[in-house]
């Protein structure tokens, strides 16, 4: 499937080896991830000079 425009949904679930999500910002109100198979749950890949993770509880910083 492929959608030109604004798709809205609710409890999306993606099956596949891959999913990529290229937005700008990503915002939710929670994010689970679960992996039953071999290797990492989740890989993050900075390409510049800048943090790679920032953590905050309510608006204070708490790990960098």
């Amino acid at each position: 499937m492929y959608v030109i425009g604004t798709l809205s949904t609710c409890n999306l679930v993606v099956h596949g080896d891959t999913t990529t999500l290229n937005t700008t910002t990503y915002q939710t109100e929670r994010l689970e991830i679960i992996s039953d198979t071999y290797g990492p749950a989740l890989t993050v890949r900075q390409n510049n000079v800048y943090d790679i993770l920032e953590l905050y509880d309510d608006n204070e910083l708490v790990f960098k």
